[in-house]
């Protein structure tokens, strides 16, 4: 712990998942290399340099299997995450830490986190995954629209988010889209988990998402306000009170993630906005 945050997970014994077990097992790294490295690493040519650092500079490995190997390990140690199906997930963007190597190549954070979800969910059945979902009209939150930005997606996924972020869909439709797929199955399944998809209520997602994409587009004042071209101005202040109704922020406090009411600031400013200048004319 630093400061009353969780840094790192305490393992009480040995789990497989060290980076030197990932890379004999991938055939990264010889067995008989491995056995001479906890050796090699107490000598004086080691000295405090992290273990893929060295391996590489070694020429026992490249590069590339480190990273592979590490990017693999932080995969499986999220999942140990997702196991505590009751905790509260959020997800902040943070700084390095002050000298903690990091890897050269970018981690998809996003892809990692719905891969350990789905690995977390794997133990169960594909009636008990559908039971999850319910039968109730389920629509892409903002959350969920964040999580999926950079995901890599199977066509099979990439098929039932596309129908999900139309639209609010009935479970069975957005199944169907996903052609059966297990895979697409438990990666909904994850998603309601964290109410990344949700069940449509009266303080529509689907109008938050629509709104912030227009935002993002930079989309018209009328566009904004959802009047045709040809309304009066004095319309866009009836239009901005029915619009803030439905994408007040405390409509959204029960979302899970805060995301969902900065997207609610963000959009309502912008219709704000939008709605003075209809009223000046400009």
């Amino acid at each position: 712990m630093v400061a009353g945050t969780p840094r790192a997970i305490a393992l009480s014994e040995p789990d497989g998942d060290s980076l030197g077990d990932l890379l004999v097992a991938s055939g990264a790294l010889r067995v008989a290399s491995a056995l001479g490295i906890e050796a090699a690493l107490g000598g004086e040519h080691s000295a405090m340099r992290p273990v893929g650092e060295w391996l590489v500079a070694s020429g026992l490995v490249s590069q590339r299997d480190v990273e592979t190997a590490l990017t693999l390990q932080l995969r499986r140690r999220l999942m140990r995450l997702f196991a505590f199906r009751d905790a509260d997930y959020r997800f902040t963007a943070g700084t390095p830490e002050v000298g903690v190597p990091l890897i050269d190549a970018p981690v998809n954070v996003s892809e990692l986190v719905l891969g350990a979800m789905r690995e977390a969910l794997s133990d169960e059945s594909p009636t008990q995954l559908r039971r999850r979902l319910g039968e109730e009209l389920l629509e892409l939150t903002p959350l969920g629209e964040q999580m999926l930005e950079e995901a890599a997606l199977d066509p099979s996924e990439l098929a039932m988010v596309s129908l999900l972020r139309a639209s609010a869909c009935q479970v069975e439709s957005v199944l169907a889209a996903s052609n059966g797929s297990l895979r697409a199955l438990r990666t909904l399944a994850s998603l309601k988990l964290v109410r990344a998809v949700a069940p449509r209520g009266p303080d529509s997602y689907g109008l938050l998402l629509r709104k912030h994409r227009e935002v993002q587009r930079h989309a018209s004042a009328w566009t904004l306000l959802d009047l045709p071209s040809t309304a009066a101005p004095d319309q866009a202040r009836a239009a901005l009170r029915r619009l803030a109704r439905s994408l007040h922020p405390d409509r959204f406090q029960g979302s899970g993630s805060t995301s969902a009411q900065r997207i609610s600031h963000e959009v309502l400013t912008a219709l704000v906005s939008a709605e003075a200048d209809l009223r000046s004319g400009r």
